[in-house]
C-alpha cells in the first residue's frame, strides 16, 4: 500500500519478496521496488549467474558502503544451484 503522493506508507502490512536472476530486467527493476514497497528479502536464483556468486555482488549494490548506520538491511536468500542433466545421448 502506498499513502498520497506514491510516498510507502509506515502501517502497510504488505511486503514483496523479489526473485533475482541478475539479469539485466531485474537489476533494473530493483531499485524502483525497494524505493516503493517493503521488501522483505530478495531470493536470488539461478539465471544470468550462479546465485552463490550473485548474492555478494547483490549486496554490495543494495547495501553500500555508504549506507548510514542503522539503515534497515533486506537479506538476501541464496538460491539452490541446478546440477546440469546426465548426458542422455
Amino acid at each position: 500500500m502506498t499513502a498520497a503522493r506514491g510516498k510507502p506508507s509506515n502501517q502497510s502490512s504488505e511486503c514483496v519478496v523479489i526473485d533475482n536472476d541478475y539479469d539485466i530486467d531485474d537489476m533494473m527493476a530493483i531499485p524502483l521496488v525497494i524505493a516503493n514497497r517493503h521488501v522483505a528479502a530478495i531470493v536470488q536464483t539461478e539465471g544470468y549467474t550462479l546465485p552463490a556468486q550473485a548474492a555478494p555482488a547483490l549486496n554490495a549494490l543494495i547495501h553500500p558502503s555508504g549506507t548510514p548506520p542503522g539503515a534497515r538491511s533486506i537479506p538476501i536468500v541464496v538460491g539452490g544451484h541446478q546440477t546440469p542433466a546426465p548426458d542422455l545421448r
